[in-house]
């Protein structure tokens, strides 16, 4: 008896079972008798689909390959860069060394300083190398005998000490006498606050310091291209200790020393700016 009712419900739904999927079948074959292009519609947008997350993929990698190029090439112009400050600021060290030996620095003797270093493509990018002494309260009138003579004979110190300044850092002597140089004879540099700040960071810590952006002196009136200077400070014996003597220090155009750098290392297809920080 129980074998005959499993039979039964098992034959019943076997048939319940083969009837739905013929109504099944049935429906699809009415409704691909409607829509007749909805296959090939389905297939079209398939492919369509996976056409396009391919294509992101791929823009995807590209990019990611395009950036990392990027930053290896940025490290590499900043390494260049770097390369090119560290040899400016071996010869400014070189520089004070010999500076804070000597009882008295002339002009004769700093111009052969300057012309033994044989100044290479390494010092590519820099207007040369100066000596600017520090000229305090009362010595100002001893200035121009000191300097190195100018287009208009001995350059005197500007602006004038005022009172609000402890001392004054003029440019004393700057190689290769050019004319461009010339323009910046007797200017006092600690009057100038970016100046006066990698001044004042140098003496303290005794080690080369760069400024930030400043237009150069040798600019002329008007001149807007942008620069920077390295100071090493010179020291002299004082009693209790030692006294700021001046600053040895080299004068960079921004564009120049970025041209020398790139030679050192090929921007290939990208274009390469400096940026100030501070802004």
């Amino acid at each position: 008896m129980l074998w005959r009712a499993f039979r039964a419900a098992w034959f019943g739904f076997g048939v319940d079972g083969l009837e739905h999927r013929q109504r099944r079948k049935g429906r699809t074959k009415r409704w691909l008798v409607r829509f007749p292009r909805a296959v090939p519609i389905g297939i079209f947008l398939l492919i369509s689909a996976i056409t396009i997350l391919s294509v992101f993929a791929i823009e995807r990698g590209e990019r990611q390959r395009e950036a990392a190029q990027l930053h290896s090439q940025g490290l590499a112009i900043a390494s260049a860069l770097e390369r090119r400050a560290n040899a400016s600021a071996a010869y400014l060290r070189a520089g004070a060394a010999l500076l804070a030996t000597l009882d008295d620095i002339d002009l004769t003797l700093f111009r052969r300083f300057v012309s033994e270093l044989r100044l290479d493509s390494d010092y590519r990018g820099a207007e040369g190398i100066g000596w600017a002494m520090v000229v305090r309260p009362g010595m100002e009138a001893q200035f121009p005998a000191l300097a190195q003579p100018g287009d208009d004979g001995q350059p005197q110190l500007h602006p004038a000490l005022d009172g609000r300044r402890p001392f004054a850092v003029p440019v004393t002597f700057l190689q290769p006498d050019t004319e461009r140089n010339r323009r910046a004879l007797g200017f006092d540099m600690y009057s100038e606050p970016q100046r006066r700040e990698a001044m004042d960071e140098a003496a303290v810590n005794a080690r080369p310091t760069a400024t930030g952006k400043v237009i150069l002196m040798q600019e002329g009136a008007g001149g807007e291209a942008p620069g920077f200077l390295i100071y090493m400070p010179v020291y002299e014996a004082a009693p209790g200790g030692r006294r700021l003597r001046g600053f040895i220090y080299s004068p960079f155009s921004a564009e120049d020393f970025l041209a020398s750098a790139l030679e050192l290392e090929d921007a290939g297809q990208y274009g390469v700016g400096l940026f100030d920080a501070s802004n």
